[in-house]
């Protein structure tokens, strides 16, 4: 199979740069590899901001002097249909369709390099195994670090400055604080760090956070809040349920879940356990393709009319001469 593509070059005004762009299309071809004739033709749009883009309305044009109509998409509705993005996340506003995050393959983040941690973690496809070794090989009663750990950009969330400000304060049990890798701030933290942790803690950014995914298989406790956002995976650990809710509404935010552990640390245990065994059978990269596969199948089938080709080919090399990454395998 081919891959063909039409980037649109106002994507370079993505914060974090078109490196996103470019992983996603590495996830495709190795899609293309894995599976052999069986890809279909689909002529697809993808979007790589973190905000979703399909409203679940659809916004009319007015009458003459009259105002905005917004009426609700409704299922079967030709007239008015809505546009179909691929997104990496999608709220309950949004009917964006959801593929998996481009950080499953790399992203290259301005300001990060081979000492930096974090964002240079290795593919996700070598960096889980490792993960979850370290967090079975780590029982969860025996690590050392015992109150909520949390590392992030603050100035993009209320809430994760509301953590920060709780952190050092013996009431509060929190160890957080800002890493911008841009402005060098901070001591950024690579996922096989996590792992020594007892208590790991989400938090929204701007949008969702693509911090959750190396969170889930370190065999931590891991505290999340409520969230607007879902991604493909988050979608689904929040409905298996292995994790303990904390309300960011509360003035301790933290403090009650880390003291319920601490009074039943069995229980705990336990949950931080699940977490570890749903991420080994459900975050490989083959459940990744498969999903990939699935959703694509099933787009084509709903396509009413034969893809044109569109733009240019794109092939391993030219996915090469834009990421930092290097292919496993290859030479450089």
């Amino acid at each position: 199979g081919k891959l063909m593509a039409k980037i649109n070059p106002t994507n370079k005004a993505v914060a974090r740069g078109m490196s996103r762009v470019w992983y996603w299309m590495w996830g495709l071809l190795e899609l293309l590899e894995r599976f052999p004739g069986q890809v279909p033709d689909v002529d697809i749009t993808m979007q790589v901001e973190d905000t979703p883009k399909v409203e679940r309305v659809v916004v009319l044009k007015p009458p003459k002097g009259g105002p905005k109509q917004h009426i609700p998409y409704t299922l079967g509705d030709m007239k008015n249909p809505p546009p179909i993005i691929f997104s990496a996340a999608r709220n309950p506003g949004t009917i964006d369709l959801l593929w998996p995050l481009w950080t499953m393959w790399g992203e290259d983040i301005p300001g990060t390099g081979p000492k930096t941690g974090g964002f240079h973690d290795p593919a996700w496809e070598g960096l889980l195994p490792k993960i979850i070794e370290a967090g079975r090989s780590t029982p969860w009663t025996e690590r050392k670090h015992k109150n909520a750990f949390w590392r992030g950009a603050a100035r993009t969330s209320g809430l994760r400055d509301t953590l920060i400000a709780c952190s050092g304060k013996p009431e509060f049990r929190v160890d957080a604080s800002s890493v911008q890798h841009k402005t060098k701030e901070g001591k950024p933290i690579g996922a096989l760090d996590r792992v020594g942790h007892q208590y790991l803690v989400y938090m929204d950014g701007r949008t969702f956070s693509s911090a959750m995914l190396p969170m889930i298989p370190t065999g931590a406790l891991l505290l999340f809040p409520e969230s607007p956002f879902e991604t493909l995976h988050s979608r689904a650990f929040r409905n298996a349920g292995h994790y303990l809710p904390i309300d960011k509404h509360a003035e301790h935010l933290c403090h009650n879940s880390v003291e319920w552990a601490e009074a039943h640390p069995a229980e705990a245990a336990a949950k931080s356990k699940a977490a570890l065994d749903w991420a080994d059978q459900n975050l490989r990269m083959e459940k990744v393709y498969e999903y990939m596969l699935h959703m694509l199948q099933a787009y084509a089938k709903l396509q009413k009319f034969k893809p044109k080709p569109l733009g240019k080919v794109i092939g391993w090399g030219d996915v090469m001469k834009n990421v930092k990454r290097k292919r496993p395998g290859t030479k450089g």
